[in-house]
């Protein structure tokens, strides 16, 4: 067996070890009962967030907090898939804190006080100490439950400062993950972040240093900074990952359901046949990195995957290998949901994992070795990969996994198009950049229809100009001629409709990749065979 087999396999089985909350893994896979906080006020529900990461932490994910809503982002709905996969897991409804306080109690060992008004930051001090104390978070309006619970004050975030929280409890903070997260979020984000025993804190403008250089390489960074673009070249730059999820709600419990991970229902054959005098084209659905989106909205709005436009034309979603973390069931959901046939979806990670500048990674090798085992759990065979600069030799060693089929590069500015849908190889494997971008300001969907019923570039089996991906921008509100309203979705089915059936096919990206590999890269030292 190759030596880089040998080191996919390890990785994939450290990822497998590490899967769900990486810090205790319960003897039971799914709870019996789950207890779904319906929420209160917002002191109450910072309380509870403390409570539920204790207690998940120490369970199969028995602590929900949700209103009793089955639609998203209430988190009660992925409690009615969970109980679609497995019937026999129950619930019940409970608002009042004191039930669980009395039933979980012997979880906690004592409370730790914030008070964000004349602490702002304090919240976030409170949230690292809970997690490595056990401790319930409350402030002057909460603190009578603890003190009614006997809990005694093991911490006052309010006299400390994030430096010296950091090396009063240093030894006891997970390594693995950081949580950057603003002060003035509620509940969202601290459940997950005292389950894992993170450190949580933030800074603007954005600040990493110096808690992400005592992390472990290869870390993840969870929340969201002030600045995106910062934040991802500052955390690649230190040898961690992002994980955009801020407003994550309730994933101490979700994290917790570990059903089995399901596959994607089609992959197309390495046989598919080239038709000629036609121009291959792939729409990718951007921001899958981002678990958040992914777990609270995304799956049900018309704007997205829940839109009806949904298996008119082959779509290709950004999916990231971590929502099979934070929430096992939002990523099997996506697969069942999946549409099949003749127009189907298809899923492309998402950078793997976490979001990284490839270029910036101090740690090429490494890094592909990581991407590698997320596909492998994540049954993904192309990667999107976002940067700020295009450097080959940082692409190179992804395309070494057995697993890439090849990449979609999108570049940091210019609607990720800014490499105008330039195409590289190494060992036969292509890098097909962006060339059209569905993005308010960019490209519309007229335009875009138009430049591909028009395109001189339809000979696939000799012209590898004659395939196109094109970036949809989730965010985009303008409609379809870049003036009025729209959404994503139906901005892309009226574009579909505008193609040129004889001369355009909407296919996946793994079968352009295919394409551009049987026809154009097996030649001595991966270069494309030129016609």
């Amino acid at each position: 067996m190759k030596m880089k087999s040998l080191f996919s396999i390890l990785f994939l089985l450290l990822g497998a070890l590490s899967f769900g909350s990486g810090t205790q893994c319960s003897a039971r896979s799914l709870p019996e009962t789950v207890y779904v906080y319906t929420m209160g006020t917002t002191a109450q529900n910072i309380m509870m967030s403390s409570l539920a990461g204790i207690v998940n932490r120490n369970t199969a994910g028995e602590v929900l907090l949700s209103p009793q809503v089955d639609r998203l982002p209430a988190p009660f709905f992925w409690l009615r898939q969970l109980k679609e996969e497995a019937p026999s897991v129950r619930y019940q409804f409970k608002n009042d804190p004191e039930f669980f306080l009395d039933h979980y109690r012997q979880h906690l060992k004592g409370y730790v006080f914030y008070d964000r008004e004349e602490r702002p930051h304090s919240i976030n001090i409170a949230t690292s100490i809970a997690g490595v104390t056990d401790a319930l978070m409350v402030d002057r309006s909460t603190r009578h439950y603890a003190r009614r619970a006997g809990l005694s004050l093991i911490a006052d975030a309010t006299t400390t400062d994030y430096p010296k929280a950091y090396s009063t409890y240093q030894g006891k903070f997970d390594r693995t993950r950081l949580f950057y997260q603003r002060p003035r979020f509620n509940e969202m984000l601290r459940d997950f972040c005292i389950m894992n025993r993170g450190f949580m804190f933030y800074a603007d403008p954005t600040e990493l240093l110096p808690y992400a250089k005592e992390q472990e390489a290869h870390g993840k960074i969870y929340g969201w900074g002030p600045s995106e673009h910062a934040f991802f070249r500052d955390a690649s730059i230190l040898g961690q990952g992002i994980v955009p999820s801020d407003w994550s709600w309730s994933s101490s419990t979700t994290a917790q359901w570990r059903v089995p991970l399901v596959k994607q229902s089609f992959h197309p054959s390495f046989e598919v046949p080239t038709q000629v005098g036609r121009h291959y084209v792939a729409f990718v659905m951007s921001d899958g990195d981002n678990v958040q989106v992914l777990t609270r909205g995304w799956a049900a709005d018309r704007r997205w995957f829940g839109s009806p436009h949904r298996g008119n034309f082959t779509m290709n979603w950004d999916l990231t290998g971590s929502l099979a973390e934070v929430n096992p069931v939002a990523f099997n959901y996506y697969y069942r949901k999946a549409k099949t046939g003749p127009q189907f979806d298809s899923f492309v990670s998402a950078g793997g994992g976490s979001m990284i500048f490839p270029s910036r990674y101090p740690d090429k090798r490494r890094l592909a070795a990581m991407i590698e085992a997320d596909m492998q759990l994540a049954d993904h065979r192309t990667v999107s990969i976002l940067d700020d600069s295009y450097d080959l030799p940082s692409l190179k060693p992804i395309l070494e996994s057995e697993s890439v089929l090849g990449m979609m590069f999108k570049t940091y500015d210019r609607f990720y198009k800014g490499r105008n849908g330039s195409l590289d190889w190494h060992q036969g494997k292509p890098i097909l950049s962006v060339k059209y971008s569905l993005w308010d300001g960019a490209d519309h969907a007229r335009s875009i229809a138009q430049a591909l019923n028009q395109s001189p570039h339809r000979d696939a089996l000799s012209d590898f100009n004659s395939f196109s991906i094109v970036n949809v921008h989730p965010w985009s509100t303008r409609g379809p001629d870049g003036r009025g309203e729209g959404d994503p979705m139906s901005n892309l089915d009226q574009l579909v409709r505008w193609l040129d059936k004889d001369k355009v096919n909407v296919v996946s990206l793994e079968e352009i990749m295919i394409h551009l590999r049987k026809n154009f890269g097996s030649s001595p030292g991966g270069k494309p065979v030129l016609p």
